[in-house]
Order: C-alpha cells, then sequence, then structure tokens
C-alpha cells in the first residue's frame, strides 16, 4: 500500500508540475467491450471496439460480466499488459457439457506474455474454460504472472466446470507457466481441473513459482492443486525464492503433482523445493463409498493422485509420494517437515482432510528449518576478518543449526593504497595491511574507473560486406579484453573495370566498342567504351602469308587504282566494303602488281553476292584469279 501511494504521489507531483505523461500507458476499460492484445516482433497493439492503437504497457481496468481479455504473442514476440483493479466474470457463459463458455483471460501464441497485477484482480470463466487460459494446443509460448511493480498486486482466478484456475481448459494441459515478483495469485479450478496447471485431462507441467509471490492453488474432483487435472500428470513443477505456496488437491488428487491416478495418468514428477521456499501441501480425500461408478484413493500431498480401486482398499491406492528434490529425509507416514537448504524455508505436508491452519504437520520441533533431535551442543564461535562465525546453537547429524554472525571484515587503520591497474573490464584494485589478521589485503578500488577499449584491426563483416554501391560495416575486438567490439561503416568499392573485350560491333564507318565487366565478386555491373581503330577495312593487300602488304593508292575520274610491288599479291575484302567505295564515288577498281594488272567495274562485283560475301583477286606472277566466297569463279567481270 505504501508504494501505491507513493506512486499516486508521483503521478500528482508530475501534473502539478507540468510535465508530459507520455511515458505512462493508456488505460482501457473492460466494461467497453472485449479487448484483444496482439505482439509482434515489431509492435504491440491493442484493439476494442474496431479501434486498433499502438500501445506497447496498456493497462486493463473496470468490471463486466460479458468483455473478456484475449492476450498473443507472436513467435519471438513478448506481449506486456495490466491489469489494474478488474473484475471479470463470465461464469455464466456456456452449457455443460456441450458449449463451452468464455475465458474471462486467453494467453495464445508461440511469443512471451507478462501479466503484471496491480491492486486486486478477479476473473472467473464459463463452463470448459480456465480462469486464466493458456492451452498448449494454442499457447506454446510463456506466461509470466508478476507484481514487479510492488503495488499490492493479486488475482484471483476461477475456472469454470472442467477448467483450471490458470492454464488449461478442457482437455487442455498447461505448461510454461511462472507466477513470481510479489504478486499474490490464488488459482482455483473447476471440477476436474487443476488450480495451476492441466484442465480435465489435460497435464501441468513446466511450472515455476519463486520470488516472494504468495500463491493458494486449489484443484477439484480429480484435479491437483499444483499440476495435473484429472487421469493426468504433473511434472517440472519449481517453488524456490522466498515464495510462499499453499497447494490442496481435489478430491483424488495431489496437493502438488497429479490428478487423479486412472491407469497411470496421474502421476507428479520432477518436483523441485528450495532456497527460502515456505510450502505447505495437501493431497485430496478418497472418495471411497461415496457411491458413484468410479472410486478413486486419496492423493500424496506431494506426488501422484489416488489410484482407481476397483474394489480394493482405498489405502491400497493411495498417492505415492515424489521424490521432491531436497536433502532432508521426507516421512511419509508422519507427513513430517522437510527442506532442501540450510536457511529459512520448509515443506510442510498435511493428511488429507487435515486442517492446514491450525494442525501440525508431524510432532516434531524445528528451529531455523532443520528438525532439532538427538542435538548436540555447539559453542559461539567468533567471525574472523573473511569468515563468518555463530551462536551458540545444535549440532544434529552433522548439520549445524545456530545463528550466523557475518564476517569483520578487514582492519585497515593506514588506509589502503590504490594500484590504479583498472582495464576495460576491471575496476582497479587497492592494498593495504589488516592488523587482525596481519596480512596484506587487495580489494577493489571503488574509486577506480574502466579505460575505455582499444580497437585497432577491423575486418569486414560477412554478413554486411560492403559492394561496389553500397556501404558495409567492419568491426574490430577490443586488444586488451578481447570481449567487446565495435562497428565502423565500410565505404562501398566503386565499380572496378580493368579487361574490356571488343563487342565485334564495328562497320565500315565507324569504330566498335569494347566491354568489361565488373572485377568485384558478385557485381554484375559493366561499362562500354569506344574501341579506336576498329573500323573494318573497304578491302586489304597481303602477301602469300597472310601478312598485309603496303600498297600505292591513286584515285582519278572514278577509277582507284592500286599498286603493289610484288609479284605476288591478294586484293580482298567483303561486298560491303565495295558498296561504300561505290558510294564514295568509285566505279572501278584497277589492281596492279609487277607482272600481271587486273581491272573490274564495282557495279559488276557487287551483282555477283551479298554485302556480306568477300571476294578475293589474287596475282600469281602473270596469273590471275578471281572468286567470292566459297571460290566461286568470277574472273568474267574482269575487263
Amino acid at each position: 500500500m505504501k508504494l501505491r501511494r507513493l506512486f499516486s504521489c508521483m503521478m500528482a507531483l508530475l501534473l502539478v508540475c507540468g510535465l508530459p505523461l507520455a511515458a505512462f500507458a493508456d488505460t482501457y476499460d473492460i466494461a467497453e467491450g472485449s479487448i484483444e492484445i496482439s505482439a509482434s516482433e515489431d509492435k504491440q497493439t491493442v484493439s476494442q471496439n474496431g479501434n486498433t492503437v499502438d500501445d506497447d504497457v496498456p493497462v486493463i481496468t473496470g468490471t463486466t460480466k460479458e468483455n473478456t481479455v484475449t492476450i498473443t504473442a507472436e513467435k519471438g514476440a513478448a506481449a506486456n499488459v495490466t491489469l489494474s483493479g478488474v473484475n471479470i466474470d463470465v461464469g455464466g457463459t456456456g452449457h455443460e457439457p456441450e458449449i463451452a463458455g468464455e475465458a474471462a483471460v486467453r494467453v495464445t501464441g508461440e511469443g512471451d506474455v507478462t501479466i503484471e497485477l496491480d491492486g486486486e484482480n478477479t476473473v472467473q470463466s464459463g463452463v470448459l474454460r480456465a480462469g486464466v487460459e493458456k492451452n498448449d494446443a494454442d499457447s506454446s509460448g510463456s506466461l509470466t504472472i508478476t507484481d514487479e511493480n510492488g503495488t499490492d498486486g493479486s488475482l484471483k482466478a476461477t475456472g469454470g466446470v472442467f477448467g483450471s484456475g490458470i492454464g488449461g481448459g478442457e482437455y487442455g494441459s498447461g505448461s510454461h507457466i511462472t507466477i513470481t515478483g510479489s504478486a499474490e495469485v490464488t488459482a482455483n479450478g473447476g471440477a476436474c481441473g487443476s488450480g495451476i496447471g492441466g484442465g480435465d485431462c489435460g497435464s501441468g507441467s513446466d511450472i515455476n513459482i519463486t520470488g516472494s509471490a504468495e500463491v493458494t492453488a486449489q484443484g477439484k474432483d480429480g484435479g491437483s492443486g499444483i499440476g495435473g487435472g484429472a487421469s493426468r500428470s504433473g511434472s517440472d513443477i519449481t517453488i524456490s525464492g522466498s515464495a510462499q505456496v499453499e497447494a490442496t488437491g481435489g478430491l483424488n488428487g495431489a496437493g502438488i503433482g497429479g490428478g487423479s491416478n486412472w491407469n497411470g495418468k496421474g502421476t507428479g514428477s520432477n518436483i523441485t523445493i528450495s532456497g527460502d521456499a515456505q510450502v505447505k501441501a495437501q493431497g485430496g480425500n478418497s472418495d471411497y463409498g461415496e457411491g458413484g461408478n468410479y472410486s478413486f484413493g486419496a492423493g500424496a500431498a506431494i506426488g501422484d493422485g489416488g489410484g482407481y480401486i476397483k474394489g480394493n482398499h482405498p489405502e491400497d491406492v493411495k498417492g505415492k509420494d515424489a521424490e521432491v528434490t531436497t536433502d532432508a529425509p521426507q516421512d511419509d507416514e508422519s507427513y513430517g517437515l522437510y527442506v532442501g537448504e540450510l536457511n529459512e524455508g520448509w515443506v510442510a505436508t498435511y493428511a488429507p482432510g487435515e486442517d492446514m491452519d491450525t494442525a501440525n504437520p508431524g510432532s516434531l520441533t524445528y528451529q531455523g528449518g532443520i528438525e532439532v533431535k538427538n542435538a548436540v551442543p555447539v559453542p559461539r564461535k567468533e567471525p574472523t576478518c573473511t569468515e563468518a562465525g555463530h551462536e551458540a546453537g545444535y549440532e544434529v547429524e552433522g548439520v549445524l543449526v545456530a545463528v550466523t554472525i557475518p564476517s569483520k571484515g578487514h582492519n585497515v587503520p593506514g588506509g589502503y593504497t590504490p594500484l590504479n591497474n583498472a582495464t576495460c573490464t576491471t575496476l582497479g584494485t587497492m592494498t593495504g595491511y589488516c592488523i587482525d589478521c596481519q596480512t596484506t589485503v587487495t580489494v577493489t578500488d571503488p574509486n577506480s574507473t574502466l579505460k575505455d577499449h582499444t580497437f585497432t584491426t577491423y575486418k569486414p563483416d560477412p554478413d554486411h560486406l560492403a559492394t561496389c554501391t553500397e556501404d558495409g560495416t567492419k568491426t574490430a575486438v577490443c586488444d586488451v579484453c578481447k570481449n567487446a567490439t565495435d562497428t565502423i561503416p565500410d565505404p562501398a568499392k566503386g565499380h572496378s573495370f580493368m579487361d574490356y573485350v571488343a563487342d565485334g560491333n564495328a562497320t565500315y564507318t565507324e569504330d566498335g566498342t569494347k566491354t568489361a565487366h565488373c572485377d568485384h565478386p558478385g557485381c554484375t555491373e559493366t561499362h562500354t567504351i569506344p574501341d579506336p581503330g576498329t573500323r573494318l577495312p573497304l578491302y586489304q593487300v597481303k602477301g602469300k602469308d597472310g601478312a598485309r602488304l603496303p600498297c600505292r593508292e591513286e584515285k582519278q575520274d572514278g577509277v582507284l587504282t592500286i599498286t603493289v610491288e610484288a609479284d605476288f599479291a591478294t586484293l580482298t575484302g567483303a561486298l560491303g566494303g565495295i558498296q561504300i567505295l561505290k558510294a564514295q564515288g568509285i566505279d572501278t577498281i584497277v589492281f596492279v602488281t609487277k607482272v600481271a594488272a587486273s581491272t573490274f567495274a564495282l557495279g559488276d562485283l557487287l551483282e555477283q553476292g551479298s554485302l556480306v560475301e568477300s571476294f578475293c583477286l589474287t596475282h600469281d606472277a602473270a596469273a590471275v584469279t578471281f572468286t567470292l566466297g566459297q571460290d566461286t569463279d568470277i574472273s568474267k567481270i574482269l575487263k
């Protein structure tokens, strides 16, 4: 209550000072319509009456008998909601057993859901539904109920017929459930449902109660207090920290563990109680002799539910106690007290029907959570600089039971001398001489500060490499601590074009181009530039070896005379080049070597074939041949 008053005062102060309140969550009144909270990896939204808004920390308040809350967290997402003075009672919905009612609060999805409690909250669900419903079939993520803000947060959750208080509805298993912080939670199962865990025919597992939570869990008609619903098991249940738990099984159900044990399906296992936890557990009575078609034995306080009697004596099928993870022995017959560690925690188990508020669990005497029996007196032990001592006490079977006296700490009248040896990950130390233990003592220097990390060698990040056009990143590891990292931009490299290849697109009138591909791996960019000197020749003069021969060219009155000082020479080219010559005003070509001379009209040659075909006029001393393409003789056009 003090924290709540402090919170109210802070709010009032903010209003008076005119400070913005945007940091506080919006509040939604459940009386105005059902509420859906949906969380993805990017954001969380709240929907009510067709309106949807972004809200990471919504607060729900108000009273209703018809509206409900649904919280969905997608895989990898975390949903958060605060219940503040909520009262939802939809217990009148549904009709047993044909029609399912409404769940007051329902959790779905593969992500993590956290419900923060502020003030008193009460939820009651309809037929076949859990009070706060988290069925494994539609919610494989986790549910955490807490009061981290210290606002006296409490929750009373009641399931409808066949539903648990918190967990599965009918046939629904409830798992991955945590109650922590300073939350006060009361969970009551409906007929055949557990308090926390499975609904009717649903198991309960991975249930954790920790922190300073105070939990009261009551199963009903075959359901356990914490664990399995009727005919189903409860496993992997952990109670730790300074939690206070009171778990009571319904008829035939275990306090903590399995529901009524039909054909071995109501077992309790992997139950751990440790730390300063204080636990009261009680199984449900046998219903033998009460009429009906089936009878089961009594449930264990912690362990299995009662088995099917089928003519046996009820004591033959009572629930078997589980092996709780503790160090001290458990007395099945006396329902005695046992603990897991040397601290103030304890576990008390009660016989079915015992009054847990007034009955003494067993007839033993306890001190500090340890049985004091056949105790040996132990004198006071003075503490030292580094080791704790203890008051006078007892030793029981080798275990010390006494009040601890903290260690004194070192006495260094001359003070400590700083060593100035701080690094980037550890504070520096200082030394001094303790006159009590007469040793040099080294302790952390509270006035030292961490040094800056040193980053020198940056390497490109494989998942974010720089490309030709986009920056990447590169990361360095601290040279000193080898742990911290620093990431900086890695500028784009730009394209690199080195090896240009001719594109083969030169013509008789223009040079061609050449193109290069970027040299950087993975880049498909190309660059094209002119390729000087690649214009196609209109004709060529070659010798026997195919090499070009020097020649003299004369143009006069439409006649091109080509003279070669050689006995053997070949005039060659394509008809396309001849067409260009004709367009330039050349009508006749005269080809002259040392011994022979040949003349032909360009028009006659063009008529012999297509522009892409090649001609070859050869002088071999006095012998002359003129061919087109694949040795077609066109000597007839020579003059």
